[in-house]
């Protein structure tokens, strides 16, 4: 598992006992991948004796300070720091010299291949995996925060068998049982329903290939029906008290669905929070810190499905931008990027397309050219960025309001805008090809006189 500088363990074990074990979860015997001249650059290497791990840094998204914890992929037991490929802007690529001392503690190392990264990231040289991690690490420390516990062994160095736990679920899908002994080591302080919220996400989160994700849809519906009949039990009509209160039942829903409050809980934490005589609780009760820290959370606008890990990582954002734009989609109220996430991740595909094609048909920028025709952003915007590209030698930046309007204009009058654009900004580029006309039509070094 991960392990400090100079001592590497995984779990509290050796790792050449690990590598001997043969077990899915425990070390790997070098990746046997030939492509890794293509691989986004790490930002170091780590030489164990045997194979070479390329390393980013994830302390940031841990809440760490820097250098603390690296995501390690085994890249095998060949590295050569001069056989990178250029970057996708063919600038030349050269890896860092490995060190045989581990700088910091290693997080994946026992699961993760190079050939494990996705070809869409070829040649990248300011990739780090972690960002692709960061929304899921966000969920699991507010749901399960000793997920990243550690644990003192007997020589004094630190293990972390939760983290162990928490790699092996999102990369391999193994489900969690609550008899696993890096639970029982971690002493996590969990119940039954948060396990089973934690395998329904399983590997994939809220969503699979953009539909949402049967096993977490199917859990949720299970704990609301659980909770009609914890309000029947007190006396309450849910479906009443639902249609008078949608947001506080939604918000009772996602507690019970995480498990943050689990079931032989449920009838006393819903009469404390509802307010039903002879179900207050005072500072002395055993219930009183966890009620009150879940009752807390019912205000929390991120409750439940964690909208940061669709957004960053599915479908959401993606089609946000090809529907809008990157300026159209960024520019969206929180509550509107809100609401396309949970479309997405709650009622498919589809729902989500019609959703964002409804805010292009009537967005204030497009909706009077485009909207109605069935067109999106990324249908109008490429005859634009050739235009742009022409005008400034470069590609444009997507955030750009001058950019994003430019499809409300005619090609002509675009092409203007641009031109205009690129002289008072003086871009280089574009004096030079004005320059160069000059010269065809003067004779004379205008170039040089730049």
């Amino acid at each position: 598992m991960p392990h400090e500088p100079g001592h590497v363990t995984i779990e509290g074990q050796d790792v050449d006992d690990l590598r001997t074990e043969g077990s899915q979860s425990s070390a790997v015997s070098g990746s046997g991948h030939k492509g890794h001249y293509l691989k986004p650059t790490p930002e170091q290497v780590y030489f164990d004796g045997k194979h070479y791990y390329w390393l980013w840094d994830v302390s940031n998204i841990l809440g760490q300070d820097p250098g603390s914890s690296w995501i390690a992929y085994n890249g095998g037991s060949i590295y050569n720091p001069n056989g990178f490929s250029n970057t996708v802007d063919d600038q030349p690529r050269v890896g860092p010299s490995p060190t045989t001392t581990a700088p910091g503690t290693l997080i994946g190392d026992e699961l993760l291949k190079l050939k494990d990264i996705s070809t869409a990231f070829n040649s990248l040289g300011d990739w780090n995996p972690g960002e692709g991690f960061a929304a899921r690490i966000e969920i699991y420390q507010d749901v399960a925060p000793w997920f990243f516990n550690g644990v003192e062994q007997e020589d004094g160095t630190m293990d972390y068998p939760g983290m162990g736990l928490l790699m092996d679920m999102v990369v391999n899908g193994v489900p969690i049982k609550e008899d696993d002994p890096r639970l029982l080591a971690i002493q996590a302080p969990y119940n039954f329903e948060t396990i089973q919220y934690l395998n329904s996400m399983g590997k994939t989160g809220y969503s699979i290939t953009g539909k949402p994700n049967a096993k977490l849809t199917n859990l949720r519906a299970t704990r609301e029906s659980q909770l009609e009949q914890t309000f029947i039990s007190l006396g309450i009509n849910p479906k009443e008290w639902k249609m008078e209160n949608p947001e506080d039942w939604s918000a009772l829903t996602e507690v019970h669905t995480m498990g943050v409050v689990g079931q032989a809980e449920s009838k006393n934490f819903v009469g404390f929070v509802v307010g039903i005589e002879g179900y207050d609780i005072d500072s002395s009760s055993p219930y009183y810190e966890r009620f009150t820290s879940a009752a807390d959370r019912l205000g929390n606008d991120n409750l439940g499905f964690d909208i940061s890990d669709f957004i960053n990582s599915n479908k959401a954002e993606r089609r946000g931008i090809q529907y809008l734009g990157a300026f159209g989609y960024n520019n969206l109220s929180a509550e509107q990027k809100a609401s396309v996430a949970r479309i997405y991740s709650q009622e498919g595909e589809d729902a989500g397309d019609s959703y964002l094609q409804n805010i292009f048909d009537n967005h204030p920028i497009y909706g009077d050219k485009y909207g109605g025709k069935g067109l999106n952003f990324a249908s109008i915007i490429q005859p634009y960025v050739s235009l742009y590209t022409s005008v400034f030698g470069e590609a444009p930046d997507m955030m750009d309001l001058d950019f994003a309007e430019a499809p409300t204009m005619t090609y002509q009058e675009a092409g203007k805008a641009f031109r205009t654009k690129a002289y008072n900004e003086n871009n280089t580029f574009y004096a030079q090809n004005v320059a160069a006309n000059l010269n065809k039509a003067l004779g004379g070094p205008v170039i040089r006189g730049l």
